[in-house]
């Protein structure tokens, strides 16, 4: 997406967020990107980022902006690490970084309960921790959209995918002490994966960062209120929309 700010490209959790971030990458590599983990091609965080340098590349951007959120986010870490001089701003969104024993046991046991009794189970253990009973209620359209995209996924591209996820701390280590660049790190105050201890912990392994704790929401925030995400994002890209 172009902007005043320059190049965005935003990155969420596989399948879930398209929708929301309202951006479509080119078809053919959606039907690599899925293709590569259904034939067992993407193993690693490092994949992903050479997925998306061939993906900048092939759109001719040598310098963006990058937006990850949930797993997007971890991959976005990785391409810090590698490509720190291609950004010129980041946005750590609900992600996760050097989490310990005692915080990966969530994932690790939501991987188990994929591999052993597919994506149903998974689906509605994720809606439970994503939205509350009231947004629940008052959005059942949307909830039931995510679910469906959910379920609809490859049960080995999913499972491969969540593999690589739960044991991306690994790989990428204490990546953000490599980044130079002006970061904006945010999450929802009742975000049980990507907890606020967790956006602290990311801001200082960075030079420059900024933290954001949005009052009330969960994991997916973009969705549960996007007035306020897009004017944190607004006003940190420096992008006023205010008819002069």
């Amino acid at each position: 997406m172009d902007s005043s700010a320059g190049r965005l490209l935003f990155g969420s959790s596989g399948r879930t967020l398209v929708k929301c971030w309202h951006y479509f990458v080119d078809e053919q590599f959606q039907r690599a990107f899925l293709c590569s983990l259904t034939e067992a091609k993407t193993c690693t965080i490092g994949d992903f980022v050479a997925q998306l340098k061939e993906l900048l590349d092939f759109l001719e951007i040598s310098k963006l902006t990058l937006v990850g959120l949930s797993m997007g986010g971890v991959i976005a870490q990785g391409f810090a690490a590698d490509a720190h001089e291609r950004l010129e701003k980041l946005i750590l969104m609900n992600t996760m970084y050097r989490r310990t024993d005692a915080e990966l046991k969530g994932v690790r046991s939501r991987l188990k309960i994929t591999v052993d009794k597919g994506l149903k189970p998974v689906a509605d253990l994720a809606l439970d921790r994503w939205f509350d009973d009231a947004f629940r209620w008052a959005n059942p359209d949307v909830v039931s959209s995510i679910r469906n995209r959910l379920i609809s996924n490859d049960l080995t591209a999913y499972s491969t995918a969540y593999g690589i996820f739960v044991e991306a701390d690994r790989e990428i280590g204490a990546a953000l002490k490599q980044v130079r660049c002006p970061t904006l790190v945010m999450t929802g105050e009742l975000d049980t994966g990507s907890t606020p201890e967790l956006a602290y912990r990311m801001a200082a392994d960075l030079g420059d960062a900024q933290v954001v704790i949005l009052p009330g929401l969960r994991h997916l925030a973009p969705l549960e209120d996007p007035p306020q995400v897009n004017r944190v994002l607004l006003e940190f890209l420096g992008i006023d929309l205010l008819p002069s």
